[in-house]
């Protein structure tokens, strides 16, 4: 029932009915009642009383099995203090198991199978209609929300390994698992079912192990080399160190799984003859395949391979699934794939990734390193809106395609001048004390090449799913099959940094790169090209921080920041008759610098300033927009302790005073709009 503190408008009248029938006199136009209300009251408050309650219980059969209960129950009239009542009487019932079914077999065999079963239940009866003082027990078939939920699972492993027979890998890395499920649920305007099974199985072989040495043949062909190469480092490290010439992992899995649910949408919340419902069925039946094998026959060397697959195992003959296209249905089925004479489904997905890296440790202060990755992905949709046809207009229909490749190449080195010269040089000495001065040198290049089609029945080579070859088979110029898109970008950076006395740092730093895209145009199939390029040098960065203690009465800390830096940025956007639609350049140059001192004799008061210098030029076709920006900044900060007798959060009174200031020019063909600059300062106190 409403509650009457909410009730905002109440109503009360009286109908008169006119009484010359009985004799008595008519209603006149004129006539006039007034009713007055001198008291309301409500009765019949509902103060009943609401229960609440949980139960759980758990078992454990020694070992054998392990039980689980819990039931909850919450009527409509409980709540919690200051709460009001829901009016929904809301039950669940939860009950598991878990079997160890190898408790049931002998030890010896060394296996794993544990078993689960769960079963879950929760379902809410209305006292009220929502939003309402209808009872609900008075509508007929009146739809409560439930939810029920079945489940079974299973698993088969191997615990004790096998130690001997050439079958003991296969066996201890093989594993079973399945699961199957039911749900029912139900809401005031819809009902749902589902049912679900999954079916998998797991081979993982995986030892790193090296027990192998360098075949003899390449150990003599070492043994023949001049006595400066054959005593140095590296080939010592070749000829001693252990290898392992099979995969150090073998992975593959495969599983099959199967998801059928329906659902019943009403327009009314309770069952009706006029109200039918309207059916949405859903069906996933898929299977699942994956690999992987790795080598890695030095510590220095690894090699990878990973693939994935999904196969549709739905058929799309059925005019249910795909009722709108006889033509879609064909197709569909006929690009089912085979398997010794088997239909395994409709390839949906397919994903290849590859990768070399080659670190080896030729010397203490040089260690090169080379990255070889490629990715590709293939994607087929049954249910996308267009076919395609094979050859000219009158072959067979082809479910269309997505697919793409990319190629990484990195390769770089981390340079340690520093160890080079400390290795060779006594430690009192002044070179000693030179080379420590240095800091790693990093030079990285890196290439990375890009390919995709879009709504394509190009069935590549193995080549372009490995990630083999240059930019002209990513953009299909080899096989004369032009990809929708491609792209080709090139980077070098190096970084350095010397360590000076007085805590002094420098760090110096260069960038160039390209970046090359081909878009096939629509007008004439050609691949037009958009270039760039960036280069960042000089880009040099200062830092120095020094803690005086001759005078740290008076300078608890001074640090300094600066830095330089120059960047250039061009393009070029071709139109689609093969011209130049637009040609854009950017320079820009900075300068910044920032300070900070800590005065101790001023109770470590601090003052911070910094100074911001930059010009930027960007050219367009017919323009010229040059533009100077000036930034500085100062603050100075000071806690100031307070008395203890205040108890204050942190005991201190923090106080900053800061000035900002900002100036910009801007000359765009020749016109001048000048900025002034606005000073601003702001004085904080916090306690």
């Amino acid at each position: 029932p409403p509650n009457l503190a909410g009730v905002q408008e109440l109503s009360v009248g009286l109908v008169r009915v006119d009484s010359i029938a009985r004799g008595g006199s008519g209603i006149m136009a004129n006539d006039t009642l007034e009713l007055w209300i001198n008291d309301i009251r409500l009765t019949d408050v509902v103060d009943d009383i609401g229960f609440a309650g949980e139960l759980g219980v758990s078992m454990n059969a020694g070992d054998l099995a392990d039980f689980r209960v819990n039931i909850s129950r919450r009527d409509p009239n409980f709540r919690q203090l200051g709460e009001n009542p829901s009016f929904l009487t809301t039950s669940g019932v939860s009950i598991g198991t878990t079997l160890h079914l190898e408790r049931m077999l002998p030890a010896r065999l060394g296996i794993v199978m544990p078993v689960n079963i769960d079963y879950a239940g929760a379902g809410i009866d209305q006292l009220f209609i929502n939003r309402s003082d209808v009872r609900a027990a008075g509508i007929e078939g009146l739809r409560n929300p439930s939810d029920r939920r079945l489940s079974y699972s299973m698993a088969l492993r191997r615990a004790v390994p096998l130690t001997q027979g050439w079958y003991a890998p296969v066996v201890n890395g093989l594993s079973v698992t399945g699961a199957w499920s039911t749900a029912a649920t139900k809401t005031a305007f819809q009902e749902g079912s589902s049912s679900n099974y999954a079916l998998g199985a797991t081979l993982d072989v995986s030892d790193d192990r090296r027990e192998s040495r360098l075949p003899g043949v390449v150990d003599k062909l070492f043994g023949v080399l001049p006595r400066f190469m054959r005593e140095s480092g590296t080939i010592k490290t070749l000829r001693s160190q252990n290898y392992r010439w099979s995969p150090t992992q073998f992975r593959i899995s495969s599983s099959m799984a199967r998801n059928a649910n329906s659902t019943t949408s009403f327009t009314k919340a309770a069952v009706a003859l006029s109200d039918t419902g309207q059916i949405i069925t859903g069906l996933n039946h898929a299977w699942i395949n994956s690999a992987r094998l790795e080598f890695r026959p030095t510590q220095g060397l690894t090699g990878s391979m990973d693939a994935r697959q999904v196969l549709d195992l739905r058929d799309y003959r059925d005019a249910a699934l795909a009722a709108d296209s006889t033509d879609r249905r064909q197709a569909a089925a006929n690009e089912r794939l085979r398997f010794l004479g088997a239909n395994v489904g409709l390839e949906q997905d397919r994903t290849l990734i590859s990768g070399i890296l080659f670190q080896p440790q030729f010397s203490l202060w040089i260690q090169p390193r080379l990255d070889l990755r490629s990715t590709f992905r293939l994607s087929k949709d049954a249910n996308a809106r267009a076919l395609l046809r094979e050859g000219d207009s009158v072959g067979a229909f082809r479910l269309p395609k997505r697919l793409g490749a990319a190629q990484s190449i990195a390769a770089g080195t981390q340079v340690q001048f520093g160890r080079l010269i400390t290795s060779r040089t006594s430690e009192r000495s002044l070179l000693h004390r030179f080379g420590k001065s240095f800091s790693p040198t990093e030079i990285t290049w890196q290439r990375d090449l890009t390919s995709n089609y879009d709504n394509t029945i190009y069935n590549p080579d193995f080549g372009y799913q490995l990630g083999i070859g240059g930019i002209s088979a990513f953009r299909g110029l080899e096989n004369n099959q032009l990809a929708t898109g491609a792209g080709r970008v090139r980077n070098f950076s190096t970084t350095s940094a010397v360590n000076l006395p007085l805590s002094l740092n420098v760090q110096a730093r260069l960038e160039q790169g390209t970046t090359e895209t081909w878009t096939r145009r629509a007008l004439d199939g050609f691949q037009a090209l958009i270039t760039s390029e960036r280069r960042t040098y000089p880009d040099i960065s200062v830092r120095w921080s020094l803690r005086p203690i001759r005078l740290r009465k008076v300078l608890s800390n001074v640090s300094l920041n600066g830095r330089t830096f120059y960047s250039e940025q061009s393009s070029e956007v071709p139109n689609e008759t093969g011209g130049l639609a637009d040609r854009s350049s950017t320079q820009t140059r900075s300068h910044t610098l920032t300070g900070s001192v800590t005065w101790a004799f001023l109770g470590n008061l601090t003052t911070n300033g910094s100074y911001f210098l930059q010009h930027r030029e960007d050219a367009r076709p017919g323009s010229l927009t040059s533009g100077d920006t000036k930034r500085m900044s100062f603050d100075v900060a000071r806690n100031i302790p307070l008395p203890k007798k205040w108890k204050t959060r942190t005991g201190q009174l923090r106080t900053r005073f800061s000035y900002q200031s900002e100036e910009s020019l801007a000359e765009v063909g020749g016109t001048t709009g000048n900025e002034r600059p606005t000073p601003t300062g702001s004085l904080n106190s916090v306690l």
